[in-house]
């Protein structure tokens, strides 16, 4: 119904949200480490009173890590002379890296439960189509079909992993919105799903079933009402 299916957007809404708090926790907790270690790194270089020889190894190492950076001891003050702009610039940009690095991770995982997703539907579509041929065989030499039945089953599974492709789908929307570099461009689609025919997708009831329509029972009521005019 309408309801469920504004929970379950909401659900998966939520579940995006998610998705991308964790890329950005794991991306603040990188961050943080490596900024220790820069810290540390720049400690020693601006520490008049550290070795020259440790100080100057501490600027090497910056120098390498950071683009444009630059940094070097004054000949004659011995004052540590460095770019703050590029300092401030790759700090920045490592932020971005780390979230960029975990988003693409995200991707991958979530690749990977679309692909085990799709494998599953293409086997419950072939189950299905198999299950319908039984259950219509049985319904026409027993009468009918009574309860939930397999089929109905395989129905339920073939929705459950449906869901699974369109909460995926949103969730690599949402990470493609916030990290528009990864694809250059929001993705126009979700990922493909299998939709069945419509009864597919009627949550299968407990109550009693109208079972097929016998022949015989078809003429009975014709003869009947013939002869009742």
């Amino acid at each position: 119904g309408v309801i469920a299916d504004l929970i379950r957007k909401s659900n998966e809404a939520e579940t995006a949200t998610k998705r991308l708090n964790k890329v950005r926790d794991e991306a603040a907790k990188k961050y943080g480490e490596e900024k220790t270690k820069l810290e540390l790194l720049l400690g020693t270089a601006r520490n008049e009173k550290a070795s020259l020889d440790k100080r100057k190894e501490a600027i090497e190492e910056l120098n390498r890590i950071i683009p444009n950076y630059n940094a070097q001891l004054d000949e004659t003050t011995g004052k540590y002379v460095e770019n703050k702009r590029a300092l401030d610039d790759y700090l920045v940009s490592l932020a971005r890296k780390f979230e960029l690095e975990g988003a693409e991770d995200m991707l991958k995982e979530i690749g990977g439960k679309v692909a085990k997703a799709t494998v599953e539907i293409d086997r419950l579509k072939k189950d299905l189509e198999e299950e319908e041929v039984r259950e219509c065989e049985l319904a026409s030499s027993t009468g009918g079909v009574y309860g939930k039945t397999k089929a109905d089953e395989i129905r339920e599974n073939l929705r459950e992993q449906n869901e699974v492709i369109e909460e995926a789908g949103r969730s690599r929307k949402a990470i493609y919105k916030a990290y528009p570099e990864l694809l250059g461009q929001e993705p126009e689609g979700s990922f493909n799903v299998y939709v069945p025919h419509d009864e597919h997708y009627t949550p299968p009831k407990e109550e009693r079933k109208e079972p097929f329509a016998d022949p015989k029972d078809e003429e009975k009521k014709r003869k009947a009402a013939e002869a009742a005019l």
